[in-house]
């Protein structure tokens, strides 16, 4: 994976996405739970009852990983890909278009992709990337962003 691969077609950077920070913590905590056989322990703890169904999506949280939508990653339906892919565009950024219906759906999710775009458009997506390389060593992830909108 490069860095380029980090780059969403919809002006979205894969390296600040709380998912691809899932495996590692699931693989650490289903370790601990292993270590100390939770499985059988939890049978006699009020409340843990659904332990078993837990452990399964424990698992399978240590199988996740997205490499982002330009090596597979992501709905692979989204119709923004397939647009962008399609029209030979890098992303959104190079359609005159832009911002259109088809992108609807993720503003809503990510307002901050408009701006990432025009912003992409402005310095070019290599000096783009070295600023949200920047953002996410500073500590910036969308996952933040998204827990500050649910509250």
């Amino acid at each position: 994976m490069t860095e380029r691969d980090l780059l969403a077609f919809c002006g979205l950077y894969c390296g600040a996405c709380g998912l691809r920070d899932l495996k590692e913590p699931a693989e650490k905590m289903k370790q601990i739970l292993d270590a100390y056989n939770y499985g059988e322990i939890a049978k006699f703890i009020p409340g843990m009852e659904e332990y078993p169904a837990f452990e399964k999506t424990l698992t399978e949280f240590t199988k996740q990983f997205c490499p982002g939508c330009r090596q597979g990653g992501g709905n692979p339906n989204c119709v923004i890909r397939i647009c962008a892919k399609e029209r030979g565009f890098n992303t959104c950024a190079d359609c005159n278009e832009m911002p259109c219906e088809k992108a609807k759906f993720i503003t809503e999710g990510y307002p901050s992709v408009i701006e990432n775009l025009k912003r992409i458009k402005k310095i070019g997506s290599d000096k783009w990337l070295e600023e949200q390389r920047e953002k996410v060593a500073a500590g910036f992830s969308y996952t933040d962003m998204l827990s500050k909108k649910k509250k």
